[in-house]
């Protein structure tokens, strides 16, 4: 469990939307038809701090990378507002945007697709100090070896091979060494292990756990697996159809989830102990769509304990107790409604 002091803010998202508009066309100009929107993001609010490793967690579709492509301005906000060391850079253009994305760095899923082939290790690591005009040729080259010291690479042996000699738990250090370079401030790291063998996913994990402390980087940590992020995080921000229902300090999440989606990915997790069972985690009724998103609260066709105000009436990101925070009712009108014992129980994912 990470245990160390935190800075200040280093990014920032205030009310922060990102909608993307799909069809359109000739043919649906012609006819009247009216575009649809994706809400990918609906009012997401969250911070980082320096040396902190922030987790974002929750199924596919629900907006992880897209919160972390907004970010780092790779995606326009619709709305809301992006902070980066208390400055607005929502509309930032030009030269100032360039500099921000010297800052703010992204380490993407696929380590095989992200790093081109016809470049040495060595030129794939400088290329954005070339890009952003750092220094000289010689202290370019002192950069690029010191980065890849940084991820366990000894540059005299990686530094004049290609991606195609590297295994995929190397190829993704060299990303982290390509995002280190700059000396930012922010990496978004988008659920950099999926694509590694379990056998190499812990020499990364411990990779960016030590990069975080030592540097002092404010890290987004994407990942459908919330294990890992338990293994890796100070908090935990859990999302559900562009929005964030649960956040909190990654021991009490981990332990007492309490938004019932949360309680539902921590039941799902794998049992490392073969005697011990659990019932089978199964969610039912219909998925929402983030083109046509429900009123009330988002999980409620889903919920074992949905209310008619769930339906009526979506809960703001409320108080849970413990540094924690949930988007449920449970934390407010239905708290004096429910008999105690029974929220109790709830509430601490005791119920199945």
């Amino acid at each position: 469990m990470r245990n160390h002091e935190l800075g200040a803010t280093v990014v920032e998202a205030v009310g922060l939307k990102t909608h993307f508009k799909l069809g359109g066309g000739v043919i649906a100009a012609l006819s009247g038809q009216p575009a649809k929107t994706a809400k990918a993001l609906d009012g997401v609010d969250i911070e980082i701090r320096s040396g902190e490793v922030l987790g974002l967690v929750g199924e596919s579709g629900c907006g992880k990378s897209t919160l972390g492509m907004t970010l780092v301005r790779m995606h326009e906000p619709t709305a809301g507002d992006v902070k980066f060391k208390g400055a607005s850079i929502t509309n930032i253009t030009g030269s100032k945007l360039k500099d921000f994305r010297a800052d703010a760095q992204i380490i993407f899923q696929d380590p095989y697709s992200s790093l081109n082939p016809r470049l040495t290790i060595g030129e794939i690591v400088n290329e954005p100090l070339h890009i952003h005009r750092k220094g000289t040729s010689e202290a370019r080259r002192a950069k690029v070896r010191e980065a890849l010291s940084h991820v366990r690479l000894p540059p005299d042996e990686f530094e004049h091979r290609y991606p195609a000699d590297l295994s995929g738990g190397q190829r993704q250090r060299v990303a982290i060494a390509r995002a280190l370079v700059l000396d930012p401030d922010f990496i978004v790291c988008d659920e950099p292990v999926s694509m590694l063998d379990v056998s190499v996913q812990a020499g990364v994990l411990s990779i960016l756990d030590e990069l975080s402390r030592d540097l002092g980087l404010a890290v987004l940590y994407i990942s459908h697996d919330i294990a890992t992020v338990g293994y890796i995080c100070d908090r935990i921000a859990v999302m559900y159809l562009g929005r964030v229902v649960e956040q909190g300090p990654v021991r009490e999440v981990m332990r007492r989830p309490k938004h019932p989606y949360t309680q539902n990915l921590i039941r799902a997790i794998p049992n490392s102990d073969p005697l011990i069972r659990r019932d089978r985690v199964t969610l039912e009724g219909d998925v929402p769509t983030p083109i046509n998103t429900p009123p009330g609260c988002r999980f409620a066709s889903r919920c074992r304990h949905v209310e008619q105000i769930c339906r009526d009436q979506e809960p703001d990101l409320l108080s849970a107790g413990d540094q924690s925070l949930a988007r449920c009712h449970l934390y407010g009108v239905l708290a004096a409604k429910l008999d105690t014992e029974l929220r109790l129980k709830i509430t601490s994912g005791e119920t199945t």
